[in-house]
């Protein structure tokens, strides 16, 4: 979410142009579920969420007492184990609905564990030798087994946990291929197409499953961006990923959600990331609307629609994810933002973060009606 809990992050990597020319592709297979759990309704689901992250130093009591006396009754929140068993009993005293907000993909702690696993660029450099873009990017290669069971086990822990009623995704992708245009001087670079040094995904164990399956080898491609197969394979690693989490949190009678980019379209040109083919209950696109040109209210509407299209499939209600200091010194208010999403199809909202709300915006929450 929140892609990353600081500001700094957000200014220098998500600022992607709506109007980027899409990479040539098909749009992979659908796949549909394959449990049998029943997802809540967007009546009976809290319409007005935020991420949190978590801290000794809150008060939970009276952060949680905040939220309901303004009409918000989801969290998302980023925690420990022993987080998570803090705050839930006071999340059931004010009838919040608690849900694990996870880091999937960029993984810290499997990361630091395993450096072997991490993610490799097409240049041959895998994250543990050199950084892409900021330190914290500790992406893991998807299609390794061993990175899957050690993401499942992880996130089986948290939905063992009573209280926790699900879990939402984020970081559920790879290393952001291209960067806006006005950024890349920051970093001294070209980005006018895909490069190896910021093109993820060739771990060996990948290029090992891709060629066992395809027969080749897409490092021998001219233009590794346009071959269908290699990004569609690519897809599905972290696909396979996500829908076996579905999977087992429905087996534990709880919900899954995720925060990707703002439409499926934007999200498999910059990342990789086809969320479009995820078995989700419900899902929170962050329609960042600052970091994408910031100056057509018709964005967010019309990435509300394509999220909404791409999961009728999974019925899986669309929550429209806003970065609450966009709307400070705007000219779409945060009440226009959320207007704009709910006319569109969204169910609700939820905000990034609970400490960036000012006054003003508690009171726009406050007005809001579903």
């Amino acid at each position: 979410m929140k892609l990353i809990a600081h500001l700094s992050l957000f200014s220098l990597l998500f600022l992607v142009p709506a109007c980027q020319p899409a990479i040539e592709e098909s749009s992979p297979p659908v796949e549909t579920k394959q449990d049998t759990f029943k997802s809540k309704t967007a009546v009976d689901r809290p319409h007005i969420w935020c991420w949190d992250t978590y801290s000794e130093e809150k008060d939970y009591d009276a952060m949680l007492q905040k939220m309901v006396a303004h009409g918000m009754t989801g969290l998302l929140l980023n925690a420990s184990v022993e987080g998570y068993k803090k705050v839930v009993p006071l999340a059931e005293k004010h009838g919040i609905e608690l849900h694990a907000w996870l880091w999937i993909l960029n993984n810290h702690k499997i990361a630091d564990q395993h450096p072997e696993w991490l993610s490799v660029n097409r240049a041959g450099y895998s994250l543990a030798e050199k950084k892409a873009y900021v330190d914290y990017y500790k992406f893991l290669c998807p299609a390794i087994p061993e990175v899957r069971e050690a993401i499942y086990s992880q996130v089986e822990e948290i939905l063992s946990i009573e209280g926790v009623h699900g879990i939402s995704c984020d970081y559920t992708r790879y290393v952001d291929v291209i960067l806006p245009e006005n950024l890349q001087p920051n970093y001294g670079i070209v980005q006018d197409k895909e490069y190896p040094e910021w093109d993820y995904g060739y771990h060996p164990f990948m290029i090992e499953k891709f060629m066992a399956e395809y027969g080749y080898d897409p490092r021998n491609q001219v233009e590794p961006a346009f071959d269908i197969n290699w990004s569609t394979f690519r897809y599905k690693q972290v696909n396979e990923i996500v829908n076996e989490l579905a999977n087992r949190a429905h087996a534990l009678g709880k919900e899954i959600s995720a925060s990707p980019f703002p439409s499926p379209t934007v999200a498999r040109r910059i990342c990789k990331q086809d969320w479009g083919n995820w078995d989700l209950d419900f899902v929170f696109p962050m329609v960042y609307y600052g970091f994408y040109g910031g100056t057509d209210k018709k964005w967010i509407g019309d990435c509300i629609r394509e999220g909404k299209t791409a999961m009728a499939h999974q019925e899986a209600e669309i929550y429209a994810g806003f970065f609450v200091p966009d709307h400070l010194n705007d000219s779409i208010p945060l009440n226009t933002a959320f207007n704009i999403a709910i006319e569109n199809g969204a169910s609700g909202i939820s905000v990034y973060d609970f400490n960036a709300i000012t006054d003003a915006q508690w009171e726009l929450i406050k007005m809001l009606n579903f």
